[in-house]
C-alpha cells in the first residue's frame, strides 16, 4: 500500500445519499439496531458528549440487551424531542412516530454508510463489501431540529469471495468519511423532513479515491 497525501472533497449531498432508499421499519426493528449501536452512538448537549451505552447506565442498563421499547421511547423523549419541541406534544408526539419508523440502521443510523457501499459494489461491477468499520453516530438538538452526524473510518475492503482488495489500519484508515444530517418539519406539509447538509471523504488511498473519480467532479 502506498500513502500519499490525503484528500478532503465535499460532495453534493444528493449525489451520493438518495433519502428515498430509507426504508420504513418498526420499533422493534429499532431497538435491535440501538442494541447494535450500544457503544458508537452519542448524545451531545451542548458541548457534553456521552454516549448512549453511559445513559442507559443513568437507568441502570448495563447492556443493550436489557432495552425496552419503552426505555428507548423515553430516552429520545427526554434528550431530544422535548428539548427540540417544548411542550408542543403534537409535534413531539408526529417527531416520534418519524423515530420509530426511520431511526434505525435501514433509516437514519446508517444513510452513509448505505450510499458508501452502494457505490463501491457497483463500481465497475466489482461485488466488494466493507469490513473492519469504525463508525460513530452522534445525535443532537439545534434548536427546533435533531442534528445528526454519521463518522465513518473504513480500514478494509474485501471482495465477496474474503480477497482483501484494500487494507488499511485505525490510525490510517483507507478513507473517513464524515456526513451531517438535519431533521425538523417542512413548513408547507408540517411533516418531519430530513435534509443532508454536508457530505465530506477523505482519501489515504488511491483505490479508494478511483471509487469516487466521477462524483469528485461534483464538489461544491
Amino acid at each position: 500500500m502506498i500513502w500519499f497525501k490525503p484528500k478532503s472533497i465535499r460532495i453534493r449531498a444528493d449525489s451520493i445519499i438518495d433519502l428515498k432508499k430509507n426504508t420504513l421499519a418498526n420499533m422493534e426493528q429499532c431497538l435491535r439496531d440501538w442494541n447494535r449501536g450500544f457503544n458508537n452512538i452519542f448524545f451531545l448537549d451542548g458541548r457534553v458528549l456521552r454516549s448512549f451505552k453511559d445513559i442507559c447506565g443513568d437507568m441502570g442498563i448495563t447492556s443493550g440487551d436489557e432495552l425496552t421499547e419503552e426505555t428507548l421511547r423515553k430516552i429520545w423523549n427526554d434528550r431530544l424531542l422535548s428539548k427540540a419541541f417544548g411542550s408542543n406534544e403534537s409535534k413531539k408526539g408526529v417527531m416520534l412516530e418519524d423515530f420509530e419508523h426511520f431511526m434505525h440502521q435501514g433509516g437514519y443510523l446508517n444513510m452513509l454508510q448505505s450510499a458508501l457501499f452502494d457505490v463501491i459494489i457497483k463500481k465497475e461491477n466489482i461485488l466488494s463489501s466493507l469490513d473492519g468499520v469504525d463508525r460513530r453516530f452522534v445525535i443532537s438538538v439545534d434548536k427546533d431540529k435533531i442534528s445528526m452526524t454519521e463518522s465513518l473510518k473504513i480500514k478494509k475492503i474485501t471482495d465477496l469471495k474474503g480477497v482483501v482488495v484494500a487494507n488499511g489500519s485505525s490510525k490510517k484508515p483507507l478513507m473517513t468519511a464524515v456526513g451531517e444530517y438535519s431533521l425538523d418539519f417542512d413548513s408547507v406539509s408540517n411533516i418531519p423532513r430530513c435534509a443532508i447538509k454536508k457530505v465530506e471523504l477523505e482519501h489515504n488511498s488511491k483505490i479508494t479515491q478511483s471509487f469516487f473519480v466521477k462524483r469528485d467532479r461534483k464538489i461544491v
